[in-house]
């Protein structure tokens, strides 16, 4: 009978039904993250051909972009700190004024200085809006939805690149510089009412040491080392593989990008509900290794079908290991350490793709770049041998 019983209950739990992702809550927070990374993204491209068109220059362009990243890197080991204080909800919104404000800046700016600036704030907002919203979507959410939850919070950062990028681009040359400024900080105000609706939650993590004492956890170290790797990885596709394909022609290349971003998106949310049915961290290494064969291939950079099967395997390997990695940091953690959880999985994810193109780019120039992609695969296979490696019980 008492076995009967478990038996029951067993099996009723096996087809009991899983937690709603149907929430208010998080359905704002997605709505702010959506709004704020299309203001954000409207003028990634825009802002460094405004500083070259008034005359700064290649230098001009590669100050803006790299003042905003190198502020969102710092403002995220920050932002941890600065949520504890305020809570949630007006971290959401001062991000947003951030980007805002920053968004109708630059048509009254010409000096070089100025500008730099204007992308420091912007980038400032952006790293206290991706911090924020993981921490917040990881609370708010049921434990057993997390990885769904996660990977779709992805998607809505995702989509207004795809959107952003290139509507920036016909907002120029249809109204103007200041057309698109105007549009980016019209974006901004809309997320900010969006912000309001989020709850007013603030972890119980008062410490300036937050981040750093997060980043020293092995559990979570590990995987965002792994992550940081991939990271710069993928920011060597759209920077290299167009510029190594000379041979192939520019819809090729318009091919493999577009396989790229799109199997990566429904990869990531693919992994994400699997992270929640089997675990995370057995996802991390076939992510890996699907990564390292993708780049390894785009060594035959004159052959559009190793190219196209190239962008498809890395972007599944990439989507995957974005989902594996940043839900197996959260399952580790606390939730009083959820804000600091996302500013190291996001100061992971930048540091990566501003570090990738330089290192890269020294490599290429004494091995060529072909070279150079089998060196990265190389690279990413190392981290799927360590992790075996600690995986493996001791005697």
């Amino acid at each position: 009978m008492t076995i009967a019983i478990a038996s029951s209950e067993i099996l009723g739990a096996e087809r009991a039904p899983r937690s709603s992702l149907r929430l208010r809550p998080f359905v704002a927070v997605c709505a702010v993250n959506f709004a704020g990374m299309l203001t954000f993204y409207l003028l990634v491209t825009v802002v460094p051909n405004y500083a070259v068109a008034n005359g700064l220059g290649e230098v001009g362009a590669g100050f803006t972009a790299g003042g905003m990243m190198l502020a969102a890197v710092v403002t995220e080991v920050a932002a941890p700190w600065v949520i504890s204080r305020v809570g949630y909800r007006l971290t959401l919104a001062a991000s947003l004024v951030l980007l805002g404000g920053a968004t109708f800046a630059p048509p009254m700016l010409t000096d070089l200085l100025q500008l730099t600036m204007a992308s420091a704030i912007r980038g400032a907002g952006f790293g206290l809006l991706v911090v924020a919203v993981g921490g917040l979507a990881a609370t708010v959410v049921p434990a057993d939805r997390r990885g769904e939850a996660l990977a779709l919070l992805g998607v809505t950062s995702n989509l207004p690149a795809v959107i952003g990028l290139p509507l920036g681009v016909v907002l120029v040359d249809r109204s103007g510089f200041s057309g698109v400024f105007a549009a980016g900080g019209a974006t901004a105000l809309v997320a900010v009412a969006a912000a309001l609706a989020v709850p007013a939650l603030r972890p119980d993590a008062p410490s300036r040491r937050q981040f750093w004492r997060t980043a020293r956890s092995p559990q979570l170290r590990r995987p965002a080392l792994v992550f940081t790797s991939l990271a710069a990885a993928s920011s060597l596709i759209g920077a290299f593989v167009p510029t190594a394909a000379t041979t192939l022609t520019a819809d090729t290349v318009a091919v493999a990008l577009l396989l790229y971003t799109g199997i990566a998106t429904v990869a990531r949310w693919a992994a994400g509900r699997a992270a929640d049915r089997h675990g995370s961290a057995r996802l991390i290494i076939p992510a890996v290794l699907a990564s390292a064969a993708g780049m390894g291939a785009f060594a035959w950079t004159s052959n559009p079908v190793a190219v196209i099967a190239a962008a498809a395997v890395f972007g599944a390997g990439f989507g995957t290991a974005q989902a594996a990695t940043s839900t197996a940091m959260f399952q580790a953690a606390e939730p009083n350490e959820y804000a600091a959880v996302s500013a190291v999985w996001n100061v992971a994810y930048d540091t990566g793709l501003g570090l990738g193109p330089v290192v890269f780019g020294l490599l290429a120039t004494q091995t060529g770049t072909a070279v150079g992609f089998v060196g990265v695969a190389v690279l990413l296979l190392s981290h799927t041998l360590q992790r075996r490696r600690d995986a493996a019980p001791s005697r």
